[in-house]
């Protein structure tokens, strides 16, 4: 070292930040809500008079009941600074005013940095928490925010625990430090991807650019009411449009304000998993944790599915089939085809809120392929047991004064999966393979979609790509088949169980009875030849060796008393799952053979 200069350390420079500290309680500042000046103290900027605190503070003090302390902000400025001063050489700017905005943020929020990162706990589960504080710089990512969330993944992998992050506001990467800010980008998405843990993103505010690629996007990601997330800023879209008239500016201005993606959009093309107001989003987070952290179970408000609200009615009045056995002792497979095929049959609604303890729908897909609402899926706890359950939904029947309407069937499209639908599926199953969740599977289903969007969106390439990836997923999976099984729909879905379980008034088969008639369009009984010549019923499959379980109904079907349907389904799957655990926590090669080979064709040796 040079004769006359000083080496500034780290322990240098946590004492010089511990003066700062200390003299900036006591220098006088300008509350941002009221106005008010007031003398800091120990409230670290909480305003003594309006109670306002600065999004970084609220949220910490929402989540975890508790103040930041004096220690929190050390221990983030003393990993801020060993990471500057891993990356000296790279972390700087040609800017004129880079130190001047840097300075400036440091003063305001007392933060060397804009991420703040802490071992902490919501309820009795032990998390990382991360929050982008939105003061530091606007919300800008550079090499010390990227360098502290990797951090924060490797510490929650170390602790075993979940990582959180809430992203309050970020146009993007600091471009005052160029290609240094853009290589966090893919290094945090590989980073990401071979995670062990889950990381739950929280959009809390306006997320554009790299911030929405790479770093806001988690296994699961929740939107609060309100918020943005893009990856283009509204900014570059209005330049875009280069609007002249001041009329349409106007209109433009008003578009961007609401719809542009917004939570509507969210919510209609299925970018993140749920959306929920800020008063909902810690017990939402606790109902989460309390299936992926089950040892750490907390007492909350437990979610179940909420049918869903659909506007408008068809003018028709809808006369409903309710099939009824005259003599259940020699039931046929066509009334067997009827049964299932009932309008007051239990639908994957009603199981879904009778058999588990809790529900929290997932509804994100990593590509958009068209709107599809048919496969609902999500984190259930079943009997004390975390699970991953998913299946397709045929819709009710809406009653009103005596009339039925259709509205459910349609927004549903009868229980027929799509292109969405297929890729929801993989990726929920890939998810219970990170978390070592056991899948249940529930199909009804006459097949898959087979109209225009469905065809242009490669439905084939689609159900193919389900069938190769749900049949090797390390993890337990249990099929249960609740009404019909048609077509490549069917084999899709249920393909990947370990054990197949299926209600004793079920049925599967190439194509339904109603499809297969063409094969007997000459005859004037052509749907009850179709149905008696299928092997399709329960009993056939069970000593064709393609299911293992039956689940037996009343007499007559499920729809003449539910809760007896129920409770055998419940008995059924605890024991599959018993039986399953017993086994190992996940799968081993052997297993996922035995699971293939249950399809197996056999051939003369080569």
């Amino acid at each position: 070292m040079e004769k006359g200069k000083i080496r500034i350390t780290l322990d240098y420079y946590m004492n010089h930040l511990s003066y700062y500290l200390q003299k900036a309680k006591r220098r006088e500042q300008k509350c941002l809500d009221c106005g008010k000046e007031y003398t800091p103290g120990d409230h670290l900027r909480i305003c003594p008079s309006c109670n306002y605190r600065p999004p970084l503070i609220q949220w910490f003090l929402d989540l975890t009941g508790r103040e930041i302390s004096k220690e929190d902000v050390l221990f983030n400025n003393k990993l801020a600074g060993e990471i500057i001063r891993r990356n000296k050489d790279t972390i700087k700017s040609n800017h004129p005013r880079y130190k001047q905005k840097i300075r400036a943020s440091k003063r305001l929020t007392w933060f060397r940095d804009g991420l703040f990162v802490l071992k902490t706990k919501i309820g009795n589960h032990p998390i990382i928490l991360t929050i982008l504080n939105p003061e530091f710089f606007n919300g800008a990512i550079g090499p010390v925010e990227a360098g502290k969330l990797v951090y924060a993944f490797k510490m929650a992998e170390r602790e075993n625990i979940p990582i959180i992050g809430i992203w309050i506001n970020s146009a993007g990467m600091n471009m005052n430090i160029d290609m240094n800010a853009l290589r966090a980008m893919p290094y945090i998405s590989g980073i990401r991807k071979s995670l062990t843990i889950p990381y739950i993103s929280v959009i809390a505010g306006n997320i554009y650019g790299g911030t929405s690629v790479s770093l806001a996007q988690g296994h699961i990601t929740i939107a609060l009411e309100g918020s943005k997330l893009g990856f283009t800023g509204p900014g570059i879209f209005k330049r875009l449009l280069r609007v002249t008239k001041k009329k349409t500016q106007e209109l433009v201005e008003k578009y961007l304000k609401t719809k542009y993606q917004g939570t509507s959009e969210m919510r209609t093309y299925s970018k993140v998993d749920m959306i929920v107001t800020p008063d909902q989003l810690r017990n939402r987070l606790l109902n989460i944790l309390n299936v992926l952290d089950i040892k750490n179970i907390t007492s909350c408000n437990v979610c179940y599915f909420e049918e869903p609200l659909i506007i408008g009615k068809l003018k028709d009045k809808v006369y409903p089939n309710n099939h009824q056995v005259k003599n259940p002792t020699e039931i046929t497979p066509l009334e067997i085809f009827r049964i299932a095929n009932s309008d007051f049959r239990p639908t994957f609604q009603d199981y879904l809120n009778g058999l588990f303890d809790s529900f929290i729908e997932l509804r994100r897909v990593n590509w958009f392929l068209g709107i599809d609402h048919t496969l609902i899926g999500g984190l259930a706890i079943f009997q004390g047991i975390p699970v991953m359950v998913m299946g397709t939904e045929k819709g009710k029947l809406i009653e009103e004064e005596n009339h039925y309407y259709l509205n459910q069937r349609t927004y549903f499209r009868n229980g027929m999966i799509g292109p969405t639908d297929c890729g929801k599926a993989i990726r929920l199953v890939k998810l219970a393979e990170k978390f070592k969740l056991p899948v249940l599977m529930f199909v009804d289903t006459l097949g898959a979609r087979f109209d225009f969007r469905a065809e242009n969106y490669h439905m084939f390439g689609l159900l193919d790509q389900v069938m190769q990836e749900v049949p090797n997923v390390k993890t337990w999976i249990i099929s249960i088949n609740i009404g019909r099984g048609g077509s490549g729909g069917y084999i899709a879905l249920a393909c990947g169980g370990d054990i197949v379980i299926m209600q004793e008034y079920a049925y599967a088969a190439t194509a339904d009875p109603s499809a297969k008639t063409i094969l007997y369009k000459d005859l004037p009984n052509a749907l009850e030849l179709a149905a008696n010549n299928s092997e399709m019923t329960a009993q056939d499959l069970l000593r064709q060796g393609y299911i293992d379980i039956i689940s037996k109904e009343p007499p007559g079907g499920a729809h003449l008393n539910p809760e007896y349907a129920m409770q055998k389904l419940r008995e059924n799957i605890r024991l599959a799952l018993e039986k399953l655990l017993a086994k190992s926590e996940t799968p081993t090669p052997e297993d996922i053979k035995i699971r293939k080979d249950r399809y197996k064709i056999n051939i003369p040796a080569v």
